[in-house]
């Protein structure tokens, strides 16, 4: 497989206002899927920038999407290589090759090394339940911002998950909060996220609110769901 070597820095493509009073940050967790390339469609349809925790995926098809989500402006991050509870949190060792595993591959098939930001497969509480309370600590001297979330589509939590079903989840959990962190799943198991989006994304961008990404200096340093 070979690779331009000389990859430039990509611009940021999306800029938004810095003194919005309400903000939302758009997550996709354990992508690449066949359906990463019609989202990342409708996010830059609506000018969103959107977060990717991404997991290894070596179909030959979906390897260029790793490398067009930094390119089109959006947030490659770390999700762990495999998502696997039983291997990932079987030790502290096993979560830091699996980290560093996921960080190797993608900027080898991409180019582009993956942001020191990282969401536990299962979330923190999850992590906490198999690793202990040391794992918070532990993944921050590592150098990683933890991302948890606090607003929820919960469309990979059964099959047969509508789009509707997925649209009301994600407004009713976002209800009151500020900022507003949203888990959506790039992932075969919820293949209605995609037509679930664009209602999504509307009723965001019509209610006041701006999608800012993570890397901007006043997004979130480390959101543990259970401090909010």
């Amino acid at each position: 497989m070979s690779l331009d070597s000389s990859c430039i820095e990509p611009e940021p493509a999306y800029h938004v206002n810095a003194e919005a009073t309400k903000k939302v940050y758009l997550t996709f967790d354990d992508g690449p899927c066949e359906s990463t390339a019609q989202i990342l469609d409708i996010l830059q349809e609506y000018q969103v920038p959107a977060a990717f925790f991404v997991i290894v995926r070596e179909e030959e098809e979906l390897i260029p999407l790793y490398r067009r989500i930094v390119e089109e402006g959006h947030v490659l991050a770390n999700h762990t290589a495999t998502h696997v509870y039983e291997h990932v949190y079987a030790s502290f060792e096993n979560l830091r090759e699996e980290i560093e595993e996921l960080e190797d591959y993608v900027e080898y098939v991409s180019g582009y090394a993956p942001e020191k930001i990282f969401r536990f497969p299962g979330g923190s509480t999850r992590a906490e339940k198999y690793l202990g309370n040391t794992v918070r600590k532990t993944i921050e001297a590592w150098g990683y911002r933890v991302m948890d979330w606090n607003c929820s589509g919960d469309d990979a939590i059964r099959q047969g998950v509508t789009a509707e079903e997925i649209y009301d989840s994600t407004i009713r959990t976002a209800k009151g909060k500020n900022p507003v962190i949203i888990l959506l799943h790039s992932a075969s198991y919820a293949p209605q996220t995609v037509a679930a989006l664009p209602s999504i994304l509307s009723y965001f961008q019509e209610n006041g609110y701006v999608f800012s990404s993570l890397l901007e200096e006043d997004a979130p340093e480390n959101w543990w769901m259970g401090e909010h």
